[in-house]
Parts: structure tokens; C-alpha cells; sequence
């Protein structure tokens, strides 16, 4: 079987959906700049060995100050461009609060969703003699024919 593609979802391309509860919580250890943020961030297991989206990321922050989770604050520097230094605001601790809620919650049906994955795969025939199984093109599934990786057809 052929090793899936970087940005397929079963090789965990959607995580960077996490990255408002994992601003958050480097938040909620003190104030910081934008790429402190992003150094925090990229260190968190779930983001794991992927690069971080630094564009995406200052997006999300921006979208959280409108929000009111976090506020933004410039910074004047005497020896570089000015920074924003942003910190957890009471709406973010509460909305960090729901979120331990919300991730249990997925934790408990991705557990089960492994679970009956698991059962799925032991239920595959193995093919014979090099042979996709049941009479299938074999393909991989983050290779779909015109489609963006994860697509179906």
C-alpha cells in the first residue's frame, strides 16, 4: 500500500482544525507575540512534525480578537517592526473551559471510531497473489482521480 499523502485526512491533514483550542491554552500560560505563539503551538502533540500555516495561524488570531477570546495589543520596538503581544481575555478562559468539554467529547468518538475501524480492517480479505481485495482497483486513498486529496471522486 502506497504511504498517503501529506495533506490526506487519514494522515491527519485536518488536525489544524485544533488550532483555536491550542492557542488558547498557550494563552492561558501569559501574554505573548504572535510567533511565540506559533513556537508554542507548533511544539503541541497535535500539531506533531507538520509545518505550521504561520498565515493561517495570524488569521485565526485575528479572527479570535473579533471574537473577543484574546486581545491584541501593539508593542513599539526600537530595533524591529512593532509587535502585537495578544493575551486570553475572560470570553477566551470560558471558551477554553467549553473546550475540555468538547474535546472529551471527540476523544470519546474517535475511540470509538478506532475501535470500529479496527474491526473494519481485520474484516478485509488480505488479496491473493498481489490482487486488490475483492475484485477492486487498488488505489490509495489520497489519490483521487481529478479530486483534491481526501475528496471522493
Amino acid at each position: 500500500m502506497a504511504a498517503p499523502s501529506a495533506d490526506c485526512p487519514c494522515a491527519g491533514a485536518t488536525l489544524h482544525k485544533f488550532v483555536q483550542p491550542a492557542v488558547l491554552t498557550v494563552l492561558a500560560q501569559g501574554p505573548l507575540y504572535g510567533y511565540r505563539i506559533a513556537e508554542r503551538v507548533a511544539r503541541l502533540p497535535i500539531v506533531k512534525d507538520r509545518k505550521l500555516d504561520a498565515t493561517g495561524l495570524y488569521r485565526t488570531l485575528k479572527t479570535m480578537e473579533r471574537r473577543g477570546l484574546i486581545q491584541g495589543q501593539w508593542s513599539r520596538s526600537e530595533v524591529g517592526p512593532d509587535r502585537r503581544l495578544y493575551l486570553l481575555t475572560r470570553g477566551g478562559e470560558e471558551c477554553l473551559r467549553r473546550w475540555v468539554a468538547t474535546l472529551r467529547e471527540h476523544r470519546e468518538a474517535v475511540g470509538d471510531l478506532l475501535v470500529n475501524v479496527r474491526r473494519a480492517c481485520a474484516r478485509l480479505e488480505p488479496s491473493a497473489a498481489g490482487k486488490p481485495a475483492r475484485g477492486r482497483r487498488e488505489r490509495a486513498c489520497c489519490r483521487g482521480a481529478g479530486g483534491r486529496a481526501g475528496e471522493p471522486e
